[in-house]
């Protein structure tokens, strides 16, 4: 699985790949919250022990989409840049 697989970036290719890092860990850790929720009555913990959780990986998960937004924005306005100084018309 690769999140955000369509959007490249050649300036920002670090905050592309903290951005699907950060998903992916957002990833497990709501799947370790989803399976400690519903097995928490046969290991003894309470539930609210990992509802109390379940905003980090949902932060996570926003924060990832917001960080791919700003590449996928400054990645399409560098292309649209490159096109109207080599002096090609602008499809827009």
């Amino acid at each position: 699985m690769d999140p955000f697989r369509n959007i490249q970036s050649k300036h920002l290719s670090i905050v592309l790949s903290f951005a699907r890092i950060l998903c992916f860990f957002s990833m497990l850790a709501f799947i370790v919250i989803l399976l400690g929720t519903i097995f928490s009555p046969f290991i003894g913990f309470p539930i609210l022990y990992f509802i109390w959780f379940i905003g980090i990986p949902i932060s996570g998960f926003i924060l990832s989409a917001l960080l791919a937004a700003l590449v996928a924005f400054e990645e399409g306005f560098r292309q649209r840049t490159e096109r109207i100084l080599t002096g090609k018309q602008d499809p827009a």
